[in-house]
């Protein structure tokens, strides 16, 4: 099953999913498939604080002005990307 919930898009991009196990997803095919957007995200309570997936992201927002950068609000941090998620940094 796919991670994102067509029933709950994220804001006003539906390409974006968030998971509070998984981490962040987006889709470039319109939901036939989903790759994590979490590169650079720390999480120090899993085993692999730099892992691909497994961190915890409560909410993403988006710069309406610039739809690429978005910010992921985790349990102690936020982090932001300018890519659309590709590359995260606090």
């Amino acid at each position: 099953m796919p991670p994102h919930d067509p029933a709950r898009p994220v804001g006003p991009r539906a390409d974006l999913h968030r998971d509070l196990l998984g981490g962040a997803f987006r889709t470039d095919d319109g939901g036939k498939s989903w790759k994590p957007i979490n590169h650079g995200l720390r999480s120090q309570y899993i085993p692999d604080p730099d892992a691909e997936v497994g961190h915890c992201v409560h909410r993403i927002a988006m710069n309406p002005s610039r739809r690429a950068c978005l910010y992921m609000q985790k349990p102690l941090d936020v982090m932001r990307s300018d890519d659309a998620g590709d590359n995260c940094a606090r």
